[in-house]
This record gives structure tokens, C-alpha cells and sequence, in this order.
């Protein structure tokens, strides 16, 4: 079960907190499995989303072994909290269609891709200021939590989802 005191508007990512329903989605961005969730099935079912009036929250946590997760999860958590809006959804975009991490070699070579394709100018030490600490932080302590194995993992409206469908059908 996913708590409602888990539920944080920094992890909103589409919708509104107060849809009648709810997806919450762990993921990691070098993950093969997220990025085809995410950058294919999720996205290209938007229109459900609406639909059946669904909130979606991401709450990334690294899982695949690779020294740029926390690098790319806390840019897109600055991006959130400077532009008060979620670049998520497009980052699973980019990755799943554009070999987004291809020739990223450092840390350094992340950072200049992502301010390059979300027009934007940070640098690794913005991602260390308390707020994106703190997310990134929040984030472990709630997949800790739930005992998360493994990304993707989807519940909705508080309930594990196996299938990774049932916001489909707006049940």
C-alpha cells in the first residue's frame, strides 16, 4: 500500500493533487524497462490520463548500477522546483527516442546535455542545495518504505499494480 502521507507535490508530475486518481510511479531513468514505460506506454497513453482525470507522480530512485543516476535525478528535481513545473515526462521522451545518454561520459557531460535540451544553465553544485537534497532524499526513504525491488514499480489509487495498466481503465 502506498500511504497518502507519501503522496508529495514535488513528485507530481502530471494531473492535479486532487484527481479523484492516482499513479505513482519508482523509477530510474537508466533503467530499460522505465524508459519504455515511461517513454512509450505512459506518454502515449496521455490522452487516458486525462480521461479518467489521473494524477502521476515519479519518484526516482537509483536502481540501475550507474554513477549518473543521482546526477540526472537531481537535475530533473532542480529543473521542478526553478520552474515549478515537471520536465519529467519529457526526459523519459528523450531518453527513450533520442539517445539521450549516448557520449555522456561524466557527470559533467550530463549536466551540459540536460541544460542543453531543457534550456537550461545549472551546474553540479545546484544540484546539491538543500530542496534537491532533501526530494532525492524523501525519495530513497519512501522507496525504503515500501521495500521497492525493483523500477518500474506502479500503484494506483494507493494499490500495488502489477499489470502497470489499471490507470487505463480508470477503475
Amino acid at each position: 500500500i502506498f500511504e497518502k502521507s507519501y503522496y508529495n507535490e514535488n513528485n507530481l508530475v502530471f494531473g492535479n493533487s486532487k484527481s479523484k486518481n492516482k499513479l505513482v510511479v519508482f523509477t530510474d531513468p537508466f533503467c530499460p524497462a522505465c524508459i519504455s514505460f515511461i517513454g512509450k506506454d505512459l506518454i502515449h497513453n496521455e490522452k487516458e490520463l486525462l480521461k479518467n482525470n489521473v494524477a502521476v507522480y515519479f519518484y526516482s530512485i537509483p536502481v540501475v548500477s550507474n554513477k549518473l543516476n543521482e546526477t540526472l535525478i537531481k537535475s530533473s528535481i532542480l529543473n521542478k522546483l526553478k520552474n515549478k513545473t515537471s520536465t519529467d515526462f519529457k526526459m523519459y521522451q528523450e531518453i527513450a527516442s533520442n539517445n539521450f545518454l549516448s557520449d555522456i561520459n561524466n557527470k559533467e557531460d550530463l549536466i551540459n546535455k540536460f541544460n542543453k535540451v531543457f534550456s537550461t544553465k545549472y551546474n553540479l553544485k545546484d544540484l546539491e542545495i538543500k530542496e534537491v537534497t532533501d526530494i532525492y532524499k524523501n525519495n530513497l526513504l519512501i522507496a525504503d518504505k515500501i521495500s521497492l525491488k525493483g523500477t518500474p514499480t506502479v500503484f494506483y489509487n494507493d494499490l500495488f499494480d502489477m499489470s502497470k495498466s489499471k490507470y487505463l481503465k480508470g477503475e
